[in-house]
């Protein structure tokens, strides 16, 4: 859609906004827009509170985190919420009272809380404001998180390591959620579908080690040292992002597919640990080409 720019004073320029948008978003003279500049892009936002109701009576735990959490990454600002009193979790295959899953999941969504409850109910909303700025901070945080959380993962499964883990994944739970959250109110152009991949690859590879943890046993130093690489190769990945290269790219890909030939475990435990990797590696392939997804045409602010 193309606007005409008018001249409104010396120093000033407008455009007039879509009279279909402004009927959907309710937008009457005199309110306040928020715009948001995203390089060559200007976003508009109507500031109007997006806000859903849903109705989880008689829903397991896991669906309850789900709708949660989907509302979340949608851009919600406001979720009320129906339940019944108890919920039975799969995982543990035992009944938990409902609203204690609900503020466990809130607790890994940034800047919402539980602001009022009964016990069949209860409101969810975002208290901290929307902030896109924070999602660029958040990004690198998680590659760092990533790579701290590569090698402890390496130590743990050397036996040189016995800590729980499990804080450095729903730390990165966290940010991915967030910056989905980002994407889906505000967005990165034509690059919001790589970064969406970018985001879901760092989150699988963080499950991946956090199974990889707390796992006791024991290996041998051949799939030890294929470990060793692969985490080497992922801090690489992370450097490319922030210098991407298509040359270095490409040799990425090239040492991933070198790793895979050396696949070949005498021992269950080998093997088991394995395919662990093998799904780390495909998360790597992954980080690499949404790499180059979003660094063709102009690496915009990722190279430092």
């Amino acid at each position: 859609m193309k606007r005409s720019v008018l001249k409104i004073s010396e120093r000033s320029l407008a455009i007039t906004l879509p009279s279909e948008w402004i009927k959907k978003q309710g937008v009457k003279k005199g309110d306040c827009v928020e715009v948001l500049e995203n390089n060559n892009q200007i976003h508009i936002d109507s500031q109007k509170v997006k806000e859903i109701s849903i109705n989880l009576e008689d829903s397991n735990v896991q669906v309850i985190v789900k709708a949660i959490v989907t509302s979340y990454h949608f851009g919600n600002d406001i979720i009320k919420l129906r339940f019944s009193k108890t919920a039975f979790d799969l995982k543990t295959q035992k009944e938990k009272e409902t609203i204690e899953a609900i503020k466990e999941t809130v607790n890994q969504l940034i800047g919402f809380e539980v602001v009022s409850e009964t016990e069949n109910s209860c409101i969810i909303k975002d208290v901290a404001c929307f902030n896109g700025e924070e999602f660029k901070t958040l990004l690198r945080r998680s590659f760092l998180l990533i790579n701290e959380f590569a090698n402890d993962s390496y130590y743990c499964a050397k036996g040189e390591k016995s800590e729980d883990l499990k804080g450095k994944n729903v730390c990165i739970r966290k940010f991915v959620n967030y910056m989905k959250r980002y994407l889906n109110k505000t967005g990165k152009g034509p690059k919001t579908i790589a970064y969406n991949d970018l985001l879901n690859s760092l989150m699988m590879i963080s499950t991946c080690f956090r199974v990889i943890s707390r796992d006791k046993r024991k290996y041998s130093v051949k799939v030890l040292g294929i470990f060793y690489d692969i985490v080497e190769l992922l801090n690489e990945s992370y450097k490319n992002f922030y210098n991407f290269d298509f040359s270095k790219s490409s040799e990425l890909l090239k040492k991933r597919k070198d790793i895979f030939l050396r696949f070949d475990f005498a021992t269950k435990d080998d093997e088991v640990l394995g395919q662990r990797l093998a799904v780390v590696l495909n998360g790597i392939f992954n980080i690499v080409d949404s790499t180059m997804e979003i660094g063709f045409g102009g690496v915009e602010w990722v190279k430092e």
